[in-house]
């Protein structure tokens, strides 16, 4: 069966699997809004540079050199608008004007050639959900800047003990006469009075 397409309705009738050339022009601004869910797996390297900045307090002591090395799996779901820029060069002559909305799974068909050319405004719209999952490899530099109040307590307790004897034995032979006791209790101030001395510059 031969497929026609009413450009006024915009209705196509038929099974379009053309199987041999089809040279065709259109002219005009296609407007088409595509609402549908992607699902895919984005397995990649991201490089680049790293500058967060961290504000906070920070209770500890913090030293030494970070240079972190992420690799592994990350599992995300992206969720927001996607405002695609779509570059190129398009040479083609269209006729008419196309205005319509494709919701759903298209899965055409074309066994042949086509040789046509489209030039125009492209404003196409892209309303749906990507689920992906990111596997790759970070790498880059990071330069964090940390600032913000380090509070560092230092509790210890600190015990000395300094023990330690001096004995000192003086013999001394002493005459038993009346002269030998006056020396003898000379002697033993003299002893007293220097032991004194000593015990007080140890304990200075």
């Amino acid at each position: 069966m031969i497929a026609t397409y009413d450009l006024t309705n915009g209705a196509t009738t038929g099974n379009v699997i053309p199987s041999s050339t089809i040279n065709s022009t259109i002219s005009g601004t296609t407007n088409p809004t595509i609402n549908g869910t992607t699902n895919g797996t984005t397995n990649g390297t991201i490089s680049g540079t790293t500058n967060p900045t961290i504000n906070g307090t920070t209770k500890g002591t913090i030293s030494g050199t970070t240079n972190p090395t992420i690799s592994g799996t990350t599992n995300g779901t992206i969720s927001g608008t996607t405002n695609p820029t779509i570059s190129g060069t398009t040479n083609g002559t269209i006729s008419g004007t196309t205005k319509g909305t494709i919701n759903g799974t298209t899965n055409p068909t074309i066994i042949g050639t086509t040789n046509g050319t489209i030039s125009g405004t492209t404003n196409p719209t892209i309303n749906g959900t990507t689920n992906g999952t990111t596997n790759g490899t970070i790498s880059g530099t990071t330069n964090p800047t940390i600032s913000g109040t380090t509070n560092g307590t230092i509790n210890g307790t600190t015990n000395s003990t300094i023990s330690g004897t001096t004995t000192s034995t003086i013999s001394i032979a002493v005459s038993l006469s009346p002269m030998g006791f006056e020396w003898l209790s000379g002697l033993l101030i003299y002893t007293i009075i220097s032991t004194a001395v000593l015990k007080l510059s140890q304990l200075m």
